[in-house]
């Protein structure tokens, strides 16, 4: 009888997740802290109350809100070039080892498949594929 089994969703991430994972959700909490303070300042600015959480006089605040969006904007454009980077370190390796591989099983080539500097994520694998190569020959 064959066993289940079930990947946790946020507790079984290995090394490479966290490398993606981390800094994208450190950005999101950061943006998301700034749009809050925003927020709660374009409120008590237009009710001309004290802001609700801090407690303090909104025109004291009035150069930081600016800066805070544009912070906001920052972040979010690190975030779309910090995926496309990690994406390309994904996907670049893993069309020229399936490149590689099919050149291989064509026989055009003998050769094992190595890594580039870089291409730590796929290092284990191609270890286990190159040993396949290595009885074929």
């Amino acid at each position: 009888m064959k066993k289940d089994y079930k990947r946790k969703l946020i507790a079984n991430t290995n090394k490479y997740q966290r490398k993606i994972i981390w800094p994208i959700i450190i950005a999101c909490l950061i943006a998301g802290a700034m749009a809050f303070f925003s927020l709660e300042y374009y409120v008590a600015s237009i009710v001309n109350a004290k802001m609700l959480v801090f407690n303090y006089d909104v025109t004291s605040f009035e150069w930081i809100i600016p800066t805070f969006l544009l912070g906001v904007g920052a972040i979010l454009v690190f975030i779309i070039f910090w995926t496309y980077f990690m994406s390309n370190r994904i996907v670049g390796p893993f069309d020229r080892i399936t490149r590689e591989l099919d050149e291989v099983v064509e026989g055009k080539r003998k050769a094992a498949i190595t890594t580039r500097d870089g291409d730590e994520m796929f290092d284990q694998l191609l270890k286990r594929i190159n040993s396949v190569i290595e009885r074929l020959k």
